[in-house]
């Protein structure tokens, strides 16, 4: 089984139902027909017997230039995608305790006095607590129950997975097929990279400014469909100012 066939079956088990798993899917398959298409162009040029070296060499870059762009706005949708699914994970919150509560207050900081009196070796591998107690840990601050941070986070994710089960296994799971889809991506650049044959390191980044200065610049507005009425009115309108009644 090819690498190509290795990643697209891993993408095929993202679940449709959340946008950032269709995106992640789109983007790991989208890149190998990039790869196929811009190999493709480039190919052609080279075999342009009207064309010398360097004639091929500019013909070639030209031809891969949109595919160099459309890559690296890939890379940088799979770095945001990676970072919301981080973010998300964080904002999952624990079952609060109830304000005014004082009984279930002082349940917590009675059970955190008794981590907090356990041996340090005890407290930098705890298992086997529960719930309550891991959650009245992790609802204070880590040197409340003597704890270190790495373990006090290492709680906090396993009481998350507890308390939103569904959410983390999704998130999870997207996390999981960025790496596959980033490597989708990165094989994809070698190959356009080697596809442009650069004839030296200065061409390359003289290039490389090029794509950034174009992903840099705010995406055109998509033209409506022909056949839209509604569409092309709404466009009309955006392009005059024209506030909709």
């Amino acid at each position: 089984m090819s690498t190509r066939d290795i990643i697209n079956k891993q993408l095929e088990t993202l679940t449709s139902d959340r946008i950032p798993s269709r995106r992640i899917l789109t983007i790991g398959k989208g890149a190998f027909g990039i790869r196929d298409a811009a190999t493709a162009a480039a190919s052609a040029a080279a075999n342009n017997p009207h064309l010398n070296d360097a004639g091929k060499r500019v013909t070639k870059q030209a031809a891969l230039r949109d595919s160099f762009v459309e890559i690296a706005r890939n890379k940088a949708e799979l770095r945001r995608i990676r970072e919301q699914a981080h973010a998300e994970l964080k904002a999952l919150a624990l079952p609060a305790i109830e304000k005014g509560d004082v009984v279930s207050e002082m349940r917590e900081a009675e059970m955190r006095a008794i981590v907090r009196a356990l041996p340090q070796e005890k407290r930098d591998t705890l298992s086997k607590l529960s719930p309550a107690m891991v959650a009245a840990i992790v609802r204070a601050a880590p040197e409340v129950s003597g704890v270190s941070r790495s373990v006090h986070e290492q709680l906090h994710s396993e009481l998350i997975e507890t308390a939103h089960p569904e959410k983390v296994a999704a998130v999870r799971a997207e996390l999981e097929g960025l790496q596959f889809a980033e490597l989708a991506v990165k094989e994809t650049e070698k190959a356009l990279t080697e596809a442009a044959d650069f004839a030296s390191g200065d061409e390359e980044q003289a290039f490389r400014t090029q794509i950034a200065a174009e992903i840099a610049k705010p995406p055109e507005p998509s033209k409506p469909d022909p056949n839209d009425l509604d569409a092309i009115i709404s466009e009309h309108r955006r392009r005059h100012g024209i506030r909709a009644e």
